[in-house]
C-alpha cells in the first residue's frame, strides 16, 4: 500500500542523503526527476565557498552560543560534470550507494581549491578533506532535491571538546527550482497560518474554559480546545521541516538557474550501509560568488596540519 504525501514534505525525505526514508512509499513509482542529467550537467565550474561550523551536540538545531564549536572558513569547492567510476577513490555517497540510485545523478566529481581552517591555540589549522565528489538527489514530483558532497577525513580534527570524526563526512544542502521554491514558500506560508490560527483558537477556548461557570458551556471550550490542539499537533508534525524551507534571502542561484539553500548539514553515518542512523555534526552555510581569482589569500601565510 502506498502512503500519499505532499511532494513538498516528501522532498525533505531525500535531503541530507535520507532516500531510504523514502521506502515507506510504494517504490515501483519512484522516479528521478526528468530534468536531474541537465541540472548536472550545467553545475560545471559551479564555486561553493562553504563555513562550517561544528558543534559538540549532534543536533545542530540545539547548538548554544555556550557550547563548544568549531569555526571553520575557507573550504571552496569547484563543483564538475564528469562521472566517477565505481572503482575510484572516492567515500561511497547516500544516493547512488543507497537503497534508490536511481533518484540520484550518479557520483561527479569536484576539485577542493582551499581547504577549510580555523584558529587555536596552536594558530591556524586546516582540515585535510580528500578524495571529494558529489551528486543531486531529487525525486519526479519533488520541488526540492539535495546537493550532498562527501568526503574522506583521514583523521580527527578536534578544537577544544568540537571534533570531526575520522571517516566519511558529508555536506548537504536542499535545492530548488525557481518554480519549486515559490511552490513551497506559499505552502509553507499557508501551513504556519493554519498553525497560527490553532493556536488563537487553542488559547481562547482555554481562557473561556477557566472563566465559564456553566458545566456545559464549560464542557464544550473544552472540547474546542482539545479539537484545535489535535489539530495544530498534526500540522506541526510536518511544520517542523516545512519550517526548513528557505525564504529569497537563503538561497542563493548556482547553474541552470536552480536555488541552493545557503544552510546546509555536516553529518556523517554511524555505520558503512546506508540504513544506519544519520549523526548531524553542525551547520554549513554556502557563499554565493566564489571564483578562483577571489579566494582568500592564504598563500604567504602557512598552516599546519591539524594536531590531535
Amino acid at each position: 500500500m502506498a502512503i500519499r504525501i505532499l511532494p513538498v514534505v516528501a522532498a525533505f525525505l531525500a535531503i541530507s542523503g535520507e532516500t531510504q526514508s523514502l521506502s515507506i512509499f510504494n517504490t515501483n513509482s519512484l522516479k528521478p526527476n526528468a530534468a536531474l542529467r541537465e541540472f548536472v550537467k550545467e553545475q560545471t565550474g559551479t564555486m561553493l565557498n562553504i563555513h562550517l561550523d561544528v558543534g559538540k551536540k549532534a543536533d545542530p538545531a540545539r547548538m548554544t552560543a555556550n557550547e563548544p564549536r568549531m569555526n571553520a572558513n575557507g573550504l571552496v569547492l569547484e563543483l564538475h560534470s564528469e562521472s566517477l567510476a565505481p572503482s575510484s577513490n572516492h567515500p561511497a555517497m547516500p544516493g547512488a550507494n543507497g537503497p534508490h540510485p536511481k533518484l540520484g545523478s550518479g557520483i561527479r566529481s569536484l576539485s577542493i581549491k582551499e581547504d577549510a581552517s580555523f584558529i587555536d591555540m596552536n594558530g591556524m589549522q586546516r582540515i585535510p578533506l580528500k578524495n571529494g565528489c558529489w551528486e543531486m538527489v531529487w525525486r519526479d514530483d519533488a520541488p526540492a532535491g539535495s546537493l550532498i558532497c562527501g568526503f574522506d577525513l583521514p583523521t580527527e580534527v578536534k578544537r577544544n571538546e568540537a571534533s570531526l570524526p575520522k571517516g566519511t563526512l558529508y555536506i548537504s544542502f536542499p535545492v530548488y527550482t525557481k518554480a519549486g521554491l515559490v511552490e513551497s514558500q506559499s505552502y509553507k506560508a499557508t501551513q504556519l497560518e493554519k498553525v497560527s490560527k490553532y493556536i488563537a483558537e487553542k488559547n481562547e477556548h482555554f481562557d473561556r474554559y477557566a472563566e465559564e461557570s456553566n458545566i456545559i458551556m464549560k464542557a464544550l471550550h473544552y472540547r474546542n480546545a482539545a479539537v484545535a490542539t489535535v489539530a495544530c499537533q498534526q500540522l506541526e508534525t510536518d511544520s517542523s521541516l516545512i519550517r526548513e524551507i528557505p525564504s529569497d534571502d537563503d538561497v542563493m542561484s548556482i547553474g541552470n538557474g536552480l536555488m541552493l539553500t545557503t544552510k546546509g548539514t555536516i553529518w556523517t553515518k554511524d555505520s558503512h550501509a546506508f540504513g544506519g542512523r544519520q549523526v548531524f555534526l553542525g551547520v554549513a552555510s554556502a557563499c554565493p560568488g566564489a571564483t578562483v581569482d577571489n579566494l582568500h589569500e592564504q598563500k604567504s601565510s602557512k598552516t599546519s596540519p591539524v594536531m590531535n
